[in-house]
């Protein structure tokens, strides 16, 4: 007659653009469920339909280079093997 509940926080990564539609991502990469995104407006967004699986790889190579990562607003997966980096003043990096 007991109920055990876990609850474990996932914690957001990005912003995953697809069909013009924003989903949050995880530290996993995985699609966190919300209708309320508008307080992770700070976050990367990332496009391509493969993008939430290499997600967690591209963070942890930005996070090396934090001058860099703090210009990137935006990455786009390409091909299914390079990302495109968005910087703030609009230049695309390939």
């Amino acid at each position: 007659d007991t109920l055990y509940i876990g609850i474990t926080e996932r914690q957001p990564l990005a912003l995953w653009q697809q069909d013009n539609n924003l989903k949050l991502l995880d530290q996993k990469g995985e699609v966190i469920e919300t209708d309320r995104l508008e307080r992770f407006k700070s976050l990367k967004i990332v496009m391509g339909p493969d993008a939430p699986q290499f997600t967690v790889n591209l963070m942890e190579n930005l996070n090396a280079e934090p001058e860099l990562a703090a210009r990137v607003i935006a990455a786009r997966r390409l091909g299914e093997r390079r990302w495109d980096l968005v910087l703030d003043n609009k230049l695309v990096v390939k």
